[in-house]
């Protein structure tokens, strides 16, 4: 069982001192520290850190992640953002940009407000590629963000985003995108708005 559940991303347990360390793959495997360090520092994964007895366990976990959700957990992420976007969502592409709420609008803002302006900008007129979509910004309801501004962050209805796709306090923003099939796709930790319309044309081309 995971104890004490602790998210590391730039400082691993190789710091400790005076415990004893475990590595783990993706799938649960163990890795020899060496092992674990090469793949920790690749663009694709990322890693936490739990207790495990009188041990600092260390697990990789894989930044883009693709799925399939229930039909009935699928009903319900609609009826929440249909309840707060106040408008229809059937058979619409779900685009989600996900704050933790601990490092404000980090990846989707700057101290420059027209700097904020023109990526904001320039994702939206991209976001005209993808057909039939509806796109949320959403923030932790736990971690509220400070100065909202330019982005029209809302929090996330019941938790429901976070406990379905962001379980973990991962830093920066992640996002997911959902087809009206269930089919989803999550990323993890700092990314790029170009790559999110990518990803998201790729997905509504999907036939439901």
């Amino acid at each position: 069982m995971l104890k004490k559940l602790t998210l590391l991303f730039f400082l691993t347990p190789i710091l400790a001192s005076g415990q004893d360390l475990k590595f783990y793959e993706v799938n649960g495997t163990v890795l020899t520290r060496k092992q674990f360090l090469k793949k920790q520092y690749s663009a694709l994964n990322l890693s936490f850190s739990f207790q495990e007895g009188r041990t600092i366990a260390t697990r990789l976990i894989k930044r883009k992640n693709t799925g399939l959700l229930p039909a009935e957990k699928l009903q319900e992420i609609y009826q929440a953002l249909r309840t707060v976007a106040g408008t229809n969502l059937s058979g619409k592409l779900l685009i989600i940009n996900y704050d933790p709420g601990t490092h404000p609008e980090r990846g989707l803002s700057n101290t420059d407000r027209s700097w904020i302006r023109m990526k904001l900008e320039a994702y939206q007129k991209s976001l005209k590629q993808v057909r039939n979509h509806a796109q949320f910004y959403i923030h932790a309801a736990s971690r509220p963000i400070d100065g909202k501004g330019i982005i029209d962050w809302m929090p996330d209805p019941e938790g429901i985003i976070e406990s379905s796709f962001f379980k973990h306090n991962y830093p920066w923003g992640s996002y997911v995108i959902i087809h009206p099939d269930g089919s989803f796709l999550t990323f993890f930790r700092e990314y790029h708005l170009a790559v999110v319309v990518k990803h998201a044309r790729k997905m509504a081309r999907q036939k439901k």
